[in-house]
């Protein structure tokens, strides 16, 4: 059984390494749930030259979020961390982007689980500024295929 205090640091359960990992703490996590945090620091792969965090970078923020908490489930289930996939972008809405010195704080709310395939909402706020909302169709490898 895995630790529940919360926070927990986020690379244990998502297989992205820096720099392409853009997580960094699994704030809490239920069934269905999760919140994460990102700082916007100096030297990020995805800042801008304005202090900004390139456009989209979002989407990709919301899908490693979802692994964090797939992979905390995992881990808590027993199971080892599995690889997931973003297939699919829904009624997505980016109204600001983050800052350099920002933390943000990422909500993800699995709403479907079909075999392998979820529908997750998510949003992603630093305080009570809203930057982006939207949905996501990600596969998550279930690990039972030729070669597992």
């Amino acid at each position: 059984m895995m630790p529940s205090c919360f926070p927990l640091v986020a690379e244990p359960f998502i297989p992205h390494r820096p720099p392409m990992r853009l997580v960094e703490s699994l704030l809490s996590c239920g069934a269905e749930q999760a919140e994460v945090e990102a700082c916007v620091e100096t030297g990020h792969l995805l800042l801008g030259v304005d202090g900004r965090l390139e456009s989209l970078t979002a989407v990709e923020m919301l899908a490693q979020a979802q692994a964090v908490a797939q992979g905390y489930r995992d881990r808590q289930a027993g199971k080892s961390v599995r690889m997931g996939y973003l297939v699919g972008i829904r009624n997505f809405e980016e109204f600001d982007q983050a800052r350099l010195g920002e933390r943000l704080r990422i909500r993800v709310v699995t709403k479907v689980e079909l075999g392998d395939f979820a529908l997750v909402e998510g949003e992603i706020r630093v305080g009570s500024r809203l930057l982006a909302r939207g949905e996501l169709k990600l596969w998550i490898d279930s690990g039972e295929g030729e070669n597992g």
